[in-house]
């Protein structure tokens, strides 16, 4: 396998590394003592930027705007924007979206595609993920108590006991919790680093 780096990925790399140092980098000292929601706004604005630079994305298909990076070229692209808490968030790759993206380009329907993915992809909207139960590892998803069964055409989910998730107090996590209660039925007890919810 040849793992040399093409003179283009080169030139990407350069460009990526250097909007690194020159406009992320100088953010962390100014926003040290500020929430996310109170950074967003100057993140949003160097996020236009690297939309402009034609290096948003790197990872999602080039149909939806992304620069579609080989799993080799998708390496060096995390590496060169892990200098900076912000590198992946401003450049469009961050957790959970991009996981989810790949999970809703490879699975999902033409209607979620089009309510979902180009959205996310676009940055206008994140996404959550819910994984961890309280009395198993949540690293670990083959070891999990929640199932589903068939209801006809449709999985309905029978819930394990309690569910831990990680949320911040974004619009985003906002309405995540919004979405888990009117879907789920349940309690949210609202806590800055984890939040449980009980099932009613």
């Amino acid at each position: 396998m040849d793992f040399s780096v093409s003179e283009k990925m080169q030139t990407i790399l350069g460009m990526m590394k250097e909007f690194v140092q020159k406009e992320l980098i100088p953010l962390e000292a100014e926003t040290l003592n500020k929430s996310f929601s109170e950074i967003l706004p100057a993140l949003e604005e160097k996020r236009k930027m690297v939309k402009q630079m034609e290096l948003w994305s790197p990872l999602m298909p080039k149909e939806y705007g992304g620069m579609e990076l080989p799993l080799t070229e998708s390496a060096l692209v995390f590496e060169a924007l892990g200098g900076t808490p912000f590198g992946l968030f401003v450049f469009g790759c961050q957790a959970p979206d991009a996981g989810n993206i790949e999970i809703i380009h490879q699975y999902g329907t033409e209607e979620q595609k089009e309510k979902w993915l180009r959205p996310l992809i676009n940055g206008e909207i994140r996404s959550c993920f819910s994984m961890t139960e309280v009395d198993l590892p949540g690293s670990n998803p083959v070891m999990m108590d929640t199932t589903a069964e068939k209801d006809g055409d449709d999985l309905v989910p029978l819930w394990a006991a309690r569910r831990v998730v990680q949320l911040d107090n974004s619009e985003e996590s906002v309405a995540c919790r919004r979405w888990l209660y009117d879907r789920c039925r349940v309690t949210c007890i609202h806590h800055s680093e984890f939040e449980e919810f009980k099932i009613i």
